[in-house]
């Protein structure tokens, strides 16, 4: 019996059930280490796909930092935009702009820069403040224009 995945996941797009070549090398890489926790240990994969990544990056960007999920990786982008500007001596820098509609993960802080009303609702007491903007869609504008 075929299954088509409409869900592809939580918002991401994955590569589909039982495919050979992902599982014989998840099965390579458990036989060696199947975790290390990244601020104390690495791996040789991890070392790869780090230098491959930094090699992508412009400019003198070198630094790759590897997180478990995509809220813990919104998180680490807030934590390391705000650590930026503290460390330039810009202490009243700290906001984080974000757009309505948008979905950044589920935890507190991804939260908080998520737009999705119906998401966040219950939440907005405990959310940090964060301006949005209007998402780029034509039929969601509040100035009711249209484009060709």
């Amino acid at each position: 019996k075929a299954y088509l995945d409409g869900c592809s996941g939580a918002i991401t797009a994955n590569i589909g059930h039982g495919v050979p070549e992902v599982i014989a090398a998840m099965e390579k890489q458990a036989n060696k280490v199947s975790f290390t926790y990244r601020s104390q240990f690495t791996s040789e994969v991890a070392e790869n796909l780090a230098e491959k990544l930094a090699s992508w990056a412009p400019g003198d960007l070198e630094y790759v930092f590897f997180v478990n999920s995509g809220s813990e990786a919104t998180e680490t982008a807030i934590k390391i935009a705000l650590q930026y500007w503290q460390e330039k001596g810009v202490k009243g820098k700290y906001k984080i702009l974000s757009r309505w509609m948008g979905y950044h993960g589920i935890t507190m802080g991804s939260l908080a820069v998520s737009g999705h009303i119906p998401r966040r609702i219950k939440y907005v007491p405990l959310l940090f403040d964060s301006p949005m903007i209007d998402p780029p869609y034509c039929y969601r504008c509040p100035f009711h224009e249209s484009y060709p």
